[in-house]
C-alpha cells in the first residue's frame, strides 16, 4: 500500500460491509446495515470504528442488488433509511 501511495494511487479500504450470501443475495436486512454503520460511527461495534471520523465507507456487492432476488428493494430501503437518519451520500473521491 505504500509503495503504491508513493507512486500516487489513492488506496480505499471500507469500515463496514454489508454482507452477501454465497449465491449473491443480502445476508442482512438494510435495518442491520444502519446499526452496523451507526456502531462504526460511534466506535460501540465489535471492533469496528471508522478510519476517517464522520465518514464511512459501506462496502456492497452489485450483485446483491437484481431486482430479481429483491435485492435493489433492499438497496432502496437502505438508502432511504440512512437518509433519514440524516446521513450524506458523497463521491469517494472527496473522502
Amino acid at each position: 500500500a505504500d509503495l503504491l501511495a508513493m507512486q500516487g494511487y489513492v488506496i480505499y479500504g471500507w469500515d463496514v460491509e454489508w454482507e452477501m450470501t454465497n449465491s449473491g443475495m443480502a445476508k442482512e436486512e438494510p435495518e442491520d446495515v444502519v446499526k452496523k454503520i451507526q456502531n462504526a460511527l460511534s466506535g460501540s461495534g465489535k471492533g469496528i470504528k471508522t478510519k476517517k471520523k464522520d465518514k464511512v465507507i459501506v462496502l456492497m456487492h452489485d450483485t446483491m442488488f437484481r431486482n430479481s432476488t429483491g435485492g435493489k428493494k433492499k438497496l432502496e430501503q437502505l438508502i432511504e433509511q440512512l437518509s433519514q437518519a440524516g446521513f450524506k451520500f458523497d463521491f469517494v473521491s472527496n473522502y
